[in-house]
């Protein structure tokens, strides 16, 4: 219990800013796959959490303390809103890891539930910062992505797709992606989490 208290040393924070890059990366290159098709695009954030949950689970058995989730998720927060995601996607992204670090509190940090739902609530609040203002903000979007240089018909495409209730199905895969992600990093991590005594 001691060590899920002591404060964050160097090397931790070191840790979670590369572990936080390659997770970004993982992330972002799965999304930029799916964004070939309108259909597979609007999984794209489940999807992306399951190859990207190996990493989520591999730094927080190595690093199980709070403001681990919260670190990763305002690093991936500023540099997508750098790249020119707009901030409902940045502020999503910091709810998540907000809603990650409730989550592992209220689970223990010496527990498999905090860490898996912790992390299907962040990748959830990812999509609501990504999806969310295509019906709630679409003005607002077709100037972001304008900005960005998005197909404009790719842009009609989703603005006519999304709707709340597309989005509630969006929400329900992208948690159900977030735990099957935990549940590979936990298979291909299961000595690390052995070692580490999380259950």
């Amino acid at each position: 219990m001691e060590r899920k208290r002591r404060p964050l040393s160097s090397k931790d924070l070191i840790a979670i800013g590369v572990f936080s890059l390659l997770f970004i990366i993982v992330s972002m290159l799965v999304v930029s796959i799916a964004s070939i098709s309108l259909i597979v695009y609007l999984g794209a954030c489940a999807l992306a959490a399951i190859p990207a949950g190996v990493v989520w689970a591999y730094l927080h058995v190595r690093i199980p303390r709070f403001s681990t989730s919260l670190i990763m998720g305002a690093v991936f927060a500023l540099l997508i809103f750098v790249m020119g995601s707009g901030w409902p996607v940045a502020l999503g992204l910091v709810a998540g890891a907000l809603l990650s670090e409730a989550a592992r509190a209220i689970a223990g940090y010496g527990r498999f539930a905090g860490i898996a739902v912790g992390y299907a609530l962040f990748e959830t609040a990812w999509a609501a910062g990504l999806f969310a203002p295509m019906f709630a903000m679409p003005d607002y979007y077709r100037s972001l992505m304008g900005s960005n240089s998005i197909d404009p018909s790719f842009q009609n495409a989703l603005l006519s797709t999304v709707t709340p209730e597309v989005f509630a199905l969006i929400a329900a895969i992208t948690f159900a992606g977030g735990i099957a992600g935990a549940l590979l990093g936990r298979a291909v991590l299961k000595r690390h989490f052995e070692k580490a005594g999380i259950l």
